[in-house]
């Protein structure tokens, strides 16, 4: 596929988006868990779901977030497919040198690990990837827009 006809798909595509909606989520003293940046289409379907997890070593910056879950909303609807999981065992070991291609590990204290893995412990409870093609929306998601409040038809929010 060229350049050209890449841009021209690209631009197919954002024309069927309606939406474009962020939200966040924050649990148990943690400021932000995750982003979530979900594509909506006309039809009112959910098509595509990207997902930034925060670390707790970093500072919070909304704008970041927000940059890398809706990049991979696009990925997981461009690709249209699912990619990138959640891996909540990731920080088990660290770099702690590299001499040319070899790495050397080690392993993380207990506590350390727990503490560290908390973000992506809670995300997991929620998803299984970082970027989702034409998931099932969730139970906040859901109410996020309405649907289980009586006043609107699931079905037709969400086409599930």
């Amino acid at each position: 596929m060229t350049k050209n006809e890449k841009e021209l798909r690209s631009e197919e595509l954002l024309a069927q988006l309606e939406k474009v909606q962020f939200y966040y989520h924050t649990a148990n003293g943690l400021k932000n868990v995750f982003t979530a940046c979900l594509l909506i289409d006309k039809d009112g379907s959910l098509i595509a779901r990207g997902i930034s997890i925060c670390s707790i070593t970093d500072n919070f910056r909304k704008n970041e977030g927000r940059s890398r879950a809706y990049g991979r909303a696009l990925k997981a609807w461009f690709r249209q497919q699912t990619d990138c999981p959640i891996m909540e065992n990731r920080w088990h070991v660290q770099i702690i040198n590299r001499k040319g291609n070899q790495l050397i590990l080690q392993t993380r204290f207990k506590i350390d690990q727990d503490k560290l893995a908390l973000p992506l412990i809670e995300t997991k409870k929620y998803f299984t990837h970082k970027s989702m093609f034409k998931p099932k929306p969730t139970l906040e998601e859901l109410q996020m827009f309405e649907c289980l409040r009586g006043g609107k038809d699931e079905q037709r929010c969400y086409n599930i």
